[in-house]
């Protein structure tokens, strides 16, 4: 999740109504959009959740471009 060259636009959503964002982008630009997790306080951490439903805690592994690893 922290690598290289391969990369997909990733944005927030309002939590009350996502099909309804997802079903908007779609019409307007062909372009299905894939819920891939929540925003949530950020006393809970960050977790990736598995397809196999295992939770795993997610170290932040992003590009600093401006200076090297974040």
């Amino acid at each position: 999740m922290g690598g290289g060259e391969d990369y997909e636009l990733c944005l927030t959503v309002p939590a009350d109504n996502p099909a309804y964002v997802a079903q908007a982008v779609e019409d307007e630009t062909g372009t299905q959009l894939t819920c891939v997790g929540e925003v949530m306080e950020e006393e809970a951490g960050r977790w990736l959740v598995l397809a196999d439903a295992r939770e795993v805690p997610l170290q932040s592994v992003g590009r600093d471009h401006f200076g090297g690893r974040g």
